[in-house]
């Protein structure tokens, strides 16, 4: 339990999460592997509960969490990547949507289909909101093995006056490295 956890998410409710630091409350042994860092998104290889995994973290401190074409190009490389290692991915969702341009909406549709060629495990945790199309970025409806957990107070819509309680199980902060762990265990797959 990291009872720190309870606190990331303060009295102001627009306030930027700080991905990395959420990130090192759940790997093991707190470190990770940053494969690129764009704008809104942590790109990484980490371990959590002893099995290797891919990682996709909402990181509002930059631009709000908003997904650019550079964070969606990067995000399709990792969960290509995964899919070819046979690597479960982790999602740690905290986003407003995807920048409403050209370039990202390509970059959010060449996502869309490596997800939807993706056979592993996609274990999704909704810290705050999810909005528009950051939802198929991040908690792709297409994958194969989809687990979602929420933290209390999240939401998911398609716009931000619109939102509602996401589906999934709702989960304390302080449990989600937990939650994570025993879903690791009860999917299939290598332990890398």
């Amino acid at each position: 339990e990291d009872i720190g956890l309870d606190r990331l998410i303060g009295a102001d409710p627009d306030a930027a999460i700080d991905g990395r630091r959420l990130l090192r409350a759940v790997c093991d042994g707190r470190t990770f592997v940053e494969l690129g860092h764009r704008d809104g998104l942590i790109v990484a290889l980490a371990r959590i509960g002893g099995r290797a995994i891919g990682v996709l973290a909402s990181d509002s401190a930059a631009m709000s969490g908003v997904l650019d074409a550079a964070a969606l190009s990067k995000a399709t490389l990792l969960v290509q990547f995964c899919a070819r290692h046979d690597l479960p991915v982790v999602t740690l969702a905290d986003s407003p949507g995807v920048l409403p341009d050209g370039p990202a909406l390509v970059a959010l549709g060449n996502l869309v289909q490596a997800w939807s060629d993706c056979p592993v495990a996609v274990i999704g945790l909704i810290s705050r909101r999810v909005i528009g199309a950051a939802a198929a970025a991040l908690l792709p409806l297409v994958a194969a093995n989809r687990t979602i957990f929420h933290w209390p107070g999240a939401r998911v819509g398609l716009l931000r006056e619109t939102v509602h309680p996401p589906g999934g199980q709702q989960i304390a902060p302080r449990h989600t490295r937990r939650a994570l762990v025993a879903a690791l265990r009860s999917v299939g797959g290598t332990r890398a």
